[in-house]
């Protein structure tokens, strides 16, 4: 009931302001009414019959509100897509700010439509003034969003032409159609998906210590960046796990011989003894030698003397 009361304040407003004009124009056209006329005055009459006008015309309107998939809601209405639709175009329920074309499906939707000899498809260019770096990385971004959408209208006036040049039969025009719609809105989301890649590159600028934003999913790179990352991680686990084990063993070997020098040194010098001592008794084996070779000289020359 609501539904209808919306809609019949609509069809009423607007048969208000006819009804209107035209009580005015039959206002200046008809002659004066007596001041105690029991009649009721000819606008009136007519006021009355516009609206019984208007409330036939409501009960006989198909309403938007006779449709199970739609919705009526303040100030619009919103409506479910049937399944027939969505398996012809399965686009409509996926993700619209996250869907970029690559360069050649967005150069086929944009060739297939020629360009407008009498349109301007330039945005306006930066006057050489001197700007900081963030102020020409805003306007950068800007142009790129203008010049993307001034390729939306190649499709929209390549279509006004073919109405206004060929005679399509309504198999054609729906078919003509159909393509339209697909092809701007395929646009539209490259548009849309565009911007949400600015917006991720300008909030990692902005996050202290100089972030770089990751690179785009349609470029055409060699290796896969999240594997390459976890490789280098890998192989540098490895490197310091390998460096380090050779290190902890030569500890272990220095350690090893200054015990056995350290043994060695006891082994040799029982206690009590002092290298005081040892140098004495070398210095005695040294005099005693020389002692020893003077007796054997002097028994030989007895022995030749004799």
């Amino acid at each position: 009931m609501e539904k209808k009361i919306f809609f019949a304040f609509i069809f009423f407003s607007f048969d208000f302001v006819t009804t209107h004009l035209d009580y005015t124009v039959v206002a200046f056209s008809m002659p004066n009414e007596p001041e105690h006329s029991t009649n009721p005055p000819a606008w009136a009459s007519i006021l009355l019959e516009r609206v019984e006008q208007l409330e036939s015309r409501l009960s006989s309107t198909t309403f938007i509100s006779d449709d199970p998939n739609v919705v009526i809601r303040a100030p619009g209405s919103e409506f479910t897509p049937s399944v027939a639709m969505v398996q012809q175009h399965p686009y409509i329920a996926e993700d619209f700010f996250r869907r970029p074309l690559d360069d050649n499906q967005r150069r086929r939707y944009l060739f297939e439509c020629p360009k407008n000899t009498l349109r301007q498809y330039e945005p306006p260019k930066l006057n050489s003034v001197q700007l900081n770096q963030q102020a020409k990385l805003v306007d950068t971004q800007i142009y790129q969003i203008q010049y993307r959408l001034s390729g939306l209208t190649r499709p929209l006036d390549w279509f006004t032409y073919q109405l206004f040049q060929n005679k399509w039969d309504p198999t054609t025009l729906q078919l003509q159609s159909k393509d339209l719609v697909v092809g701007l809105h395929e646009l539209l989301s490259d548009i849309a998906s565009y911007i949400t890649t600015l917006r991720t590159q300008n909030v990692y600028r902005g996050i202290p210590g100089r972030v770089e934003a990751p690179p785009d999913s349609t470029d055409n790179l060699l290796l896969d960046p999240s594997e390459m990352v976890e490789h280098i991680k890998l192989q540098r686990t490895i490197q310091q796990a390998t460096t380090q084990q050779p290190s902890s063993n030569r500890k272990r070997n220095n350690r090893h011989r200054s015990n056995r020098s350290a043994r060695g040194d006891a082994s040799a010098n029982p206690p009590g003894d002092s290298s005081a001592s040892n140098g004495n008794t070398n210095s005695g084996s040294q005099s005693t030698a020389p002692s020893s070779s003077r007796g054997f000289q002097q028994r030989h020359t007895t022995k030749r003397n004799q």
